[in-house]
């Protein structure tokens, strides 16, 4: 037997044959009881337009005088915004994601041009943290800025927590971006720190009152 409301699951997405990403949604499928009053008009509402268009069955017109049918809040670029029903969407918690961006080693060549000038992009949940550029990577291939960080409104459940997505760009002469290499970090369960003594969890909670 299914359960309601339903969990949220990671779904496979394919081009073709190929894999392309996962997508992380629920469905819910509802039977509708007949009712001979369905009959009496029909609603078409295209998203691209607000008004709403009533017909009546053939050689009926007194279904023309029916009510307008109520609609959720319309986005025109979107459609209709429906809301999530309580008991689906993950609970969030606020976290802090610190990143050392020590230097990069052994980058091949990209178009038959050497990387030169390398940037590095972390991408969790909408965020982007952009590293310092390596000014020239032959003499010096670490990063002069070493430490940054960022916050993020992550699920308490690891099963819905994104991935953390590190792309390697080649930053080239007139503001042109090159990329160079992608890293995909699926499980954040092993970065996560977790403080063991009194002092280190009630300072945490100081930082973070929403995460404890």
């Amino acid at each position: 037997m299914p359960k309601f409301p339903p969990r949220l699951e990671w779904w496979d997405i394919c081009r073709g044959p190929d894999r392309a990403g996962e997508l992380l949604a629920t469905f819910e499928l509802l039977q509708k009881p007949f009712d001979e009053s369905d009959l009496k008009a029909a609603y078409l509402t295209p998203p691209y337009a607000r008004k709403t268009l009533v017909l009546a069955p053939f050689g009926d017109s007194s279904g023309q005088d029916l009510p307008p049918l109520e609609l959720p809040p319309l986005d025109k670029d979107r459609g209709p915004i429906m809301p999530v029903p309580k008991g689906i969407r993950p609970i969030l918690s606020k976290h802090r994601i610190e990143v050392l961006f020590w230097g990069v080693r052994d980058l091949k060549r990209v178009q038959l041009q050497s990387v030169d000038h390398p940037r590095i992009d972390i991408e969790c949940a909408g965020h982007v943290l952009s590293s310092s550029i390596v000014l020239n990577c032959k003499k010096n291939p670490n990063f002069s800025v070493p430490v940054k960080c960022f916050d993020v409104e992550l699920p308490e459940n690891e099963l819905y927590c994104p991935p953390i997505t590190i792309r390697c760009v080649d930053c080239r002469s007139f503001g042109r971006f090159t990329l160079v290499g992608t890293h995909v970090i699926s499980n954040l369960h092993k970065f996560m720190y977790v403080p063991t003594t009194k002092h280190a969890k009630s300072a945490l909670q100081k930082m973070f009152p929403s995460e404890c």
